[in-house]
């Protein structure tokens, strides 16, 4: 590596990485460049583009046993080893990307932005005493996951939730001065921290600046100083959504009678903060798990029509007073 501790440095002072990881991801680009050359070379020749898109590997190729594109040898599971390495070129050209462009620019990949939101999505529980309905997506996590297979909760299960999951991200809505996108057609966000104003760069090449919707409906330009900064707000409000499509919702509707009786039982407050909680008290429970395999048809109809009747967009934290996404 010819920027080692450059690397090593911007690692800790942008990223917040501790030894150990920047460690790893060193040891990851070692690893690459010992089967690919320089990439430093390779950045100058296409930002490494060719080499990211090799070092894909979906759960379809893993399912189908397809052979990784890339040259590279893995011990251990190919999409998790394929992912690791593919993350620390990312990290690389990000480095090199913010040598070549100026220090006051931070870059987010699709990749790094749909990996951020999906972990937004799916641990933000809607659990709550006086809520009608709840929407539980640790649980339906847990209920769908291949650890469950013979309980009705297998890989087939746990890839259409990952579908519903990427899907929904793919539509999130980002308001720009040059219109309306779709997240899926994003490659990258650049928040200057000069300014704090947000760039949003599209797969064809197209830039717009990033506008968010303030506390009066109106729009105005989007001013965050860093990711956490810019949060998924829904519309109409989830909470809504739920409590007005009770007869809709059946699968949900069940579940949360389960959950509040799981909850007295175990001495558990129904709160959102108590959501981790309450899905252990169902991971202790196979044979309840088992009972509730009998929902994930019902769920999956549930999940399909909160999709279709809710519009996720990006915002800023300041004007999202009703969620934390």
């Amino acid at each position: 590596m010819k920027k080692e501790k450059d690397f090593r440095v911007w690692l800790k002072e942008t990223r917040n990485y501790v030894p150990r990881t920047i460690s790893s991801r060193v040891s990851n680009v070692r690893t690459v460049e010992a089967v690919y050359g320089e990439l430093d070379i390779l950045f100058t020749k296409d930002r490494c583009k060719g080499l990211l898109e090799q070092l894909i590997y979906t759960t379809d190729d893993e399912r189908m046993g397809n052979a990784p594109r890339h040259n590279i040898r893995i011990n251990g599971n190919q999409r998790e080893g394929a992912a690791t390495l593919r993350q620390a070129v990312q990290r690389y050209t990000e480095f090199l990307e913010w040598e070549i462009s100026g220090k006051n620019i931070e870059r987010y990949s699709q990749t790094d932005l749909r990996s951020t939101f999906r972990s937004r999505l799916i641990t933000q529980d809607r659990i709550s005493k006086s809520k009608p309905i709840f929407l539980p997506m640790r649980l339906i996590l847990t209920l769908f996951s291949e650890r469950l297979e013979n309980a009705g909760g297998g890989i087939d299960n746990r890839e259409w939730l990952e579908r519903w999951i990427n899907g929904y991200i793919d539509d999130i809505l980002i308001l720009t001065d040059k219109g309306e996108y779709r997240f899926g057609a994003l490659d990258r966000i650049e928040i200057d921290f000069s300014d704090k104003n947000v760039t949003a760069v599209f797969k064809d090449g197209k830039s717009a600046v990033m506008m968010t919707e303030t506390d009066t409906l109106g729009m105005e330009l989007m001013s965050v100083e860093e990711l956490s900064r810019i949060h998924i707000d829904h519309t109409p409000q989830i909470a809504d959504v739920l409590s007005d499509n009770i007869l809709n919702l059946t699968g949900l509707a069940l579940i949360t009678a389960v959950i509040r009786r799981q909850a007295k039982q175990c001495g558990i407050a129904l709160e959102a903060k108590n959501s981790n909680k309450i899905t252990q008290s169902f991971k202790e429970n196979k044979s309840l798990l088992y009972e509730l395999k009998t929902l994930i048809p019902q769920l999956k109809a549930d999940l399909d029509f909160i999709k279709q009747n809710t519009t996720l967009k990006l915002m800023s934290a300041q004007y999202n007073k009703s969620s934390k996404l």
